[in-house]
């Protein structure tokens, strides 16, 4: 197993060889430009494993989680969403969209908000 790192010393990809099998990423690669992403605060909010599955994480501007989800190939999009999920921070508990993952996570009104990702 290999690890790599980015300038702040957080892993950036996972790689591991079987005997004199190729290489296989595990999560991310070693080609910059599919690492593991990070948030301001830490989290890591996009990355992709080695079967192609994406997950990803949207977070507040009190850097609360408001959206997470699992995706065939990166995209947003219901055909490709494997699980949505909303936790209603102060509501008593998380909200799964199982039904219709395309809409945006809804506020406590029920409006849907605003999603703000941090790079």
């Amino acid at each position: 197993m290999t690890t790599g790192y980015d300038a702040a010393n957080r892993a950036a990809w996972l790689q591991g060889v079987l005997g004199s099998a190729p290489a296989t990423n595990y999560v991310g690669t070693p080609s910059s430009t599919n690492w593991i992403q990070y948030s301001p605060h830490g989290a890591p909010w996009n990355y992709t494993r080695q079967n192609g599955l994406t997950h990803t994480e949207d977070f507040n501007t009190l850097l609360q989680l408001v959206q997470a989800y699992e995706s065939v190939g990166n995209v947003n999009k219901a055909a490709a969403m494997l699980l949505l999920t909303c936790p209603q921070w102060g509501t008593g508990g998380p909200l799964s969209q199982a039904a219709d993952p395309r809409r945006e996570c809804p506020d406590r009104s029920g409006r849907s908000m605003s999603r703000l990702t941090l790079h």
